[in-house]
């Protein structure tokens, strides 16, 4: 997971179901890391039948990381968890997911809008029409 490199995935997700509980961990780990939307399912499922505790957490982490509707609504029932770290780490999953969806929208624009001109923007071209490159 830590590569980033998405041919990872296939086997990542084999993982999270491994007998060994830290493979499990490190699996879920790396499917956040990976953003693996595939792994949401399987990351659902970790959450309500794995036994360790620790794992779970690790998979309410990586739905955090992965985003989606599902995954928000996922995390979003694990805030009525009894156990009280389960409810604590899907509430940082969640402001996670709303900190990343707060700055897509400050960044959210649209290409029609008549409020903004190409020419509005000629200062910041770093390309002169000299040829030198804005030097």
């Amino acid at each position: 997971g830590r590569s980033a490199d998405k041919r990872w995935i296939p086997l990542v997700l084999e993982e999270l179901e491994n007998n060994n509980s830290e493979i499990r961990f490190e699996a879920a780990r790396s499917c956040g890391e990976l953003e693996a939307k595939g792994a949401v399912d399987k990351l659902i499922f970790i959450i309500d039948e794995d036994p360790d505790l620790e794992v779970q957490e690790m998979a309410i982490w990586a739905l955090g990381r992965i985003g989606g509707d599902t995954a928000r609504q996922a995390l979003e029932a694990c805030l009525e968890s009894d156990i009280e770290t389960l409810a604590l780490a899907a509430e940082e999953s969640l402001d996670e997911l709303n900190i990343f969806d707060d700055e897509l929208i400050m960044y959210d624009f649209d290409e029609d809008d008549d409020e903004y001109d190409e020419d509005d923007f000629d200062d910041f071209d770093i390309y002169s029409t000299n040829g030198n490159n804005g030097h």
